[in-house]
């Protein structure tokens, strides 16, 4: 300890002397205590001296330099896996009722030594330990990166980690392990069966989001069983209560992985839901994990596609073929002498080498223009692309079509509206290249290029796929003939023709999308998850399309029992919010309306809130990574029947020691309330014997 002020110690003497002065300059001459007795005219002497000198050194800003001294125990930490997983082992009795003893027995003996901090985890972690087994989900790496924060600054000696290693959520705990700012070891208990029991699993459904009706569409769906080799079962789909396909299956394995194309239809139009059911084998663990979900949106047909040419080319069956790999779509071919229908039947119309001179070809791109239909230009001789330009193309070609150039393409990295694949942007670099018109080439003022021309190397100034908007309607030309080469190659390379056929559906998708603005929009997920909450947003827009929010938006949902509960959406700044909560599994149907400039505006959906099963997927305890975990901090792997032996790890350990932490203070005198009530002791003192012996 040592003492300093903000000024010089030589005036503490000063101070000293100044209250020697005060106090005789008082009492030199001071005859109405010559009557007192002698020792009370000396001590009113001193205390008025001490009480002037403490004043004046309290004006010196004295501070005392001192130390503290703080002893911290050693910090054990327990992380207790409360998930489902962990109690519907054969053992489930067994860690309802003894573990839990166990482990209190483990940290009363622990907290006679160190501090003790004890953590559930699950989905989400919570202090104390629980062993209710009602978590849905499994984040160990949640946990650990938990006690990193909470803990950063600790003498944290181990951490107890105490779970069947099965996590369902989150990133792999290793990861998080190997990034605990402290050294401590780390110890693992394994919980759980560290035998697969016998079970039969729907692993996953798989299916697309959009369908059309009465069309068969295929939900792959994923089966997985243990130990069953030889038993025999059904899967089945169902579309509401209608069971609508079914595939006897016999286990053949005791490790038994099998995936089967479901084909299913549907004659109702909009949100459908399709339940998957494997029927339950005799013998297996659980049943829970034997049934899933999935969402389709079912529309009315598939978006009908003309192709119009005036001679075969082998880029006509390059571009059909791949688009027709896409069930969204059909594909009619036509050569303009033996058209005779309506082009009003079509959603979207590529030109291939069209119009040319002739009038009839003009009057086509004409009309398809003036019917507001999507169209792609695909360059062939002869391509009249001056007309063209007045009618959505967005380039205009050489007149003179006679001299070409063999090109690639190199993407547009400004371009934004979609993005190309790497793989199909290697594609266009490697492959044959494509035979361009020589000359100078002219984009129309709202073009947008996605791709330019690339010869030997050196990226030319001409577009080689250009796009265009014009009154909402998407246009895309494409300058050069050889796209049959292209999907030849990517066939003979990868194998298969992929990768050139997402390219051509990405074109027409973006091309042939409408969008339809509605003034009131709802928007919400298909599937939620037992433990989320049910959430919606909805847009409200005047006949400028600017958003409003300043009127009540109202929802209704009803459940399958046709409970209706309705709900109030929350204002924000643009749009319009809701959280309704968790809500039990089912199917539940909504109807959300407003009432704008005296029209009411509705939309309605579906949802299905889904019984989490992710902890019945997998039963059998992760031994492997719990004793990597505990490899990766230099601790053990223990069992529920070994546990005790913890205590004796952790007391040999000589890393895990008390540690020492000594904090240094500045303190300023004044702080000191004990030389606060001394002053006053003084001085009253002294103001008791003047005034009882006669002074003022």
């Amino acid at each position: 300890m040592s003492i300093f002020t903000e000024y010089s110690l030589w005036y503490l003497p000063l101070c000293g002397i100044i209250g020697v002065v005060a106090s005789f300059v008082l009492y030199k001459n001071a005859t109405q205590f010559r009557e007192a007795p002698r020792f009370v005219r000396i001590s009113m002497f001193v205390l008025r001296a001490v009480v002037v000198s403490l004043l004046c050194m309290l004006l010196l800003g004295i501070f005392i330099h001192h130390s503290k001294t703080r002893i911290e125990k050693p910090l054990i930490v327990l992380l207790q896996d409360d998930s489902e997983s962990v109690a519907i082992t054969n053992d489930s009795v067994y860690y309802r009722n003894e573990y839990p003893k166990q482990m209190q027995s483990l940290l009363k003996k622990l907290s006679k030594q160190y501090d003790v901090e004890t953590f559930s985890f699950g989905k989400h972690v919570v202090p104390g330990v629980s062993y209710s087994y009602l978590q849905k989900e499994t984040n160990i790496s949640r946990a650990i990166e938990d006690i990193s924060v909470r803990f950063y600054s600790r003498n944290v000696g181990a951490v107890i980690l105490a779970s069947d290693g099965i996590y369902t959520s989150g990133k792999n705990p290793v990861y998080s392990v190997q990034n605990l700012p402290f050294s401590s070891v780390l110890h693992t208990i394994v919980l759980g069966d560290t035998v697969q029991s016998q079970d039969a699993i729907v692993q996953d459904a798989v299916t697309n989001k959009i369908v059309f009706r009465d069309v068969p569409f295929p939900i792959k769906v994923s089966i997985r069983a243990y130990f069953l080799a030889g038993k025999t079962t059904t899967l089945r789909v169902f579309h509401e209560s209608k069971q609508v396909f079914s595939q006897p299956l016999r286990i053949t394995s005791n490790d038994f992985y099998y995936e089967q194309q479901c084909l299913v239809s549907s004659l109702e139009l909009g949100k459908q839901i399709f339940t998957v059911v494997l029927d339950s084998v005799d013998t297996e663990f659980t049943t829970r994990n034997n049934t899933t979900h999935c969402i389709v949106d079912v529309l009315e047909s598939r978006q009908k596609i003309a192709i119009f040419y005036t001679h075969i080319h082998p880029d006509i069956s390059a571009v059909k073929r791949a688009i027709e790999e896409n069930q969204n779509y059909s594909v009619e071919l036509f050569q303009m002498s033996d058209f005779l229908g309506t082009i009003d039947d079509y959603s979207c119309v590529i030109f291939h080498g069209l119009p040319q001179s002739d009038r009839a070809s003009q009057l086509l791109v004409e009309k398809a223009f003036q019917k507001k239909i999507p169209a792609f230009f695909m360059y062939a001789p002869n391509m009249h692309s001056h007309f063209a330009k007045t009618y959505g193309c967005a380039v205009t070609l050489p007149y003179n079509q006679t001299m070409f150039d063999e090109v690639h393409g190199e993407v547009d990295n400004l371009f934004t509206a979609f993005q190309i694949r790497k793989d199909m942007q290697e594609l266009m670099t490697l492959a044959p290249p494509v035979h361009a018109p020589y000359g100078a080439y002219t984009m129309q003022a709202a073009a947008h290029v996605a791709v330019w021309q690339q010869l030997q190397s050196i990226t030319l100034s001409r577009p080689l796929l250009a796009f265009q908007e014009i009154d909402g309607v998407k246009y895309a030309t494409f300058t050069a003939e050889g796209l049959w080469r292209w999907r030849l190659y990517a066939d003979r390379t990868y194998g298969e023709t992929r990768v050139f056929d997402e390219f051509i559906h990405t074109i027409i998708s973006y091309i042939a999308l409408r969008e339809t603005r509605s003034p009131f929009e709802v928007f919400t997920r298909d599937i939620f998850e037992e433990t989320e909450p049910v959430m919606f947003s909805a847009e409200l827009y005047d006949e400028t399309f600017t958003p409003v929010v300043s009127e009540s938006v109202y929802m209704s949902i009803q459940d399958s029992a046709k409970k209706e509960y309705t709900y109030t959406f929350t204002p924000l700044e643009r749009s319009y919010m809701l959280d309704i909560g968790m809500f039990p599994p089912g199917k539940y149907s909504y109807t959300a309306h407003c009432v704008y400039n005296k029209k009411d505006h509705k939309q309605t959906g579906v949802f299905l809130v889904q019984s989490l099963q992710k902890e019945f997927l997998n039963t059998k305890a992760d031994v492997s990574l719990m004793r990597t975990l505990a490899h990766e901090r230099n601790g053990a792997v223990f069992f529920p029947t070994t546990m005790e032996a913890i205590v004796d790890s952790i007391q040999h350990n000589e890393n895990i020691t008390p540690i020492s932490h000594t904090v240094w203070k500045q303190t300023n005198i004044l702080d000191y309330i004990l030389l606060l009530i001394l002053l006053v002791v003084f001085v009253t003192a002294e103001w008791f014997l003047r005034k009882y012996y006669g002074g003022v």
